[in-house]
């Protein structure tokens, strides 16, 4: 279980940092792992990623972090052994200021099947609506370990910080992707 402690990169959201909630809570258990700071562009946020994954990684993504999380995933599915999704942003309430293209992404991506993945989501979430998380789970439909954790909380699923750790904990003691 060590050498898995050093491969867990947290990728926080868009109104977060390393010094938020959930990046403390992954930093007081797995002391390890690596908690970058992120910018708010995307582009940016995956070249930082491919400059600090080079060997399989599990990874926590929260937010726009999610959304990150799955655009690398779909770029180097064998570079993760698996993921937690927290409320991903796959999707906005207003797509005001966003592009079609930037609109499309996010309705059409889906999760690579090889991928074990764990969603936190919740139908209260002010920011992502629920249905653009389905619509996630449709997109990735036949996906064999993919499983969608459904919260009574709000979009910072601070509520439910036991919850991710376990599933955490959970995600890091099943076996690696299968690439």
């Amino acid at each position: 279980m060590e050498s898995h402690l050093k491969k867990l990169i947290f990728i926080h959201g868009l109104e977060s940092s390393p010094q938020g909630i959930k990046a403390q809570e992954i930093r007081r258990v797995y002391p390890d792992a690596l908690i970058p700071e992120f910018t708010r562009n995307v582009e940016e946020r995956l070249q930082l990623l491919d400059s600090l994954i080079h060997e399989p990684f599990y990874i926590v993504g929260s937010s726009l972090g999610g959304l990150t999380a799955i655009a690398f995933a779909v770029q180097h599915p064998e570079l993760v052994r698996g993921m937690l999704l927290l409320a991903p942003a796959v999707g906005l309430f207003s797509y005001e200021g966003i592009d079609d293209q930037k609109r499309v992404f996010m309705e059409t991506i889906s999760i690579p099947p090889s991928i074990k993945t764990y969603i936190m989501a919740s139908e209260r979430d002010q920011i992502i609506p629920y249905d653009a998380i389905l619509r996630l789970m449709d997109n990735s439909s036949g996906h064999p370990r993919l499983e969608l954790f459904k919260l009574d909380d709000d979009h910072s699923l601070n509520q439910h910080l036991d919850v991710m750790m376990s599933l955490i904990d959970l995600l890091m003691q099943e076996e690696p992707s299968l690439v």
